[in-house]
């Protein structure tokens, strides 16, 4: 072989060699998300079977309050929730005072802290009711607002997330009853689940049980971004 076929040889092996290096190099392990932001969205509140007949108001007719809450298994650091309330749980008539003695309507841009009018057979949309944010049905952490109906998890691969709605008509003359009491849990969430995961369902009332109502609560659960180990420094 002449000198200069054997230089050019040399040349072209010693090129080859270093692009297989450095593909090998770039290429690295395939890191898994440490945890993901899963989107939580309740979407409508279907009330049916009320039954609460007084003077006021007719007997599919409530004056509603309650709180829909969401949270993931664990503990510490490890865990994630979030609570919306309608209304105040804890005070739920106070400086709520109608002219005429309408009640307050579920798309009332005003009176927040006030019970609303839910009736029997139709559907209510989260989206359109003013609700604050808190970490607990006793107190509010954000102003009342509409829209207000997405929470965001940090959510572990291994864990699972569950969902809650609890509501109750407000009674003057006697004890509060309860319209709408269901929850569930979506788990155990592995990797392959979570990253791809865009869940719509919903929660029924148990039929057992004799309450003044009974639910449907449709939700969404949706991962909105994966979050990976932050590279440690040499």
């Amino acid at each position: 072989m002449k000198p200069t076929r054997m230089l050019l040889a040399a040349t072209l092996t010693t090129a080859l060699s270093v692009v297989s290096f450095s593909g090998a190099a770039t290429a690295g392990p395939i890191l898994k998300p440490r945890y993901y932001s899963v989107e939580v969205t309740w979407e409508r509140y279907d009330p049916y079977d009320i039954d609460d007949c007084d003077v006021e108001h007719s007997c599919d007719t409530v004056e509603m309050y309650g709180s829909l809450s969401t949270h993931t298994d664990g503990e510490g650091s490890s865990s994630s929730g979030a609570v919306r309330n309608i209304a105040y749980w804890w005070q739920p008539a106070s400086g709520c005072a109608v002219a005429g003695g309408d009640l307050v309507g579920w798309e009332s841009e005003e009176g927040g802290k006030c019970v609303k009018a839910v009736s029997g057979s139709v559907d209510y949309y989260f989206r359109d009711v003013l609700m604050c944010g808190s970490d607990t049905y006793v107190h509010c952490d954000t102003p009342w607002q509409k829209k207000n109906n997405k929470a965001v998890l940090k959510v572990y691969p291994g864990r699972q997330i569950r969902l809650a709605a609890h509501f109750r008509d407000y009674d003057q003359l006697s004890a509060d009853e309860d319209i709408c009491q269901v929850s569930t849990w979506i788990g155990n969430l592995t990797h392959d689940t979570l990253k791809d995961l865009d869940h719509s369902s919903s929660m029924d009332t148990p039929s057992q049980g004799d309450p003044d109502g009974r639910c449907i609560i449709s939700y969404r659960l949706r991962t909105i971004k994966a979050h990976y180990e932050e590279p440690v420094a040499s």
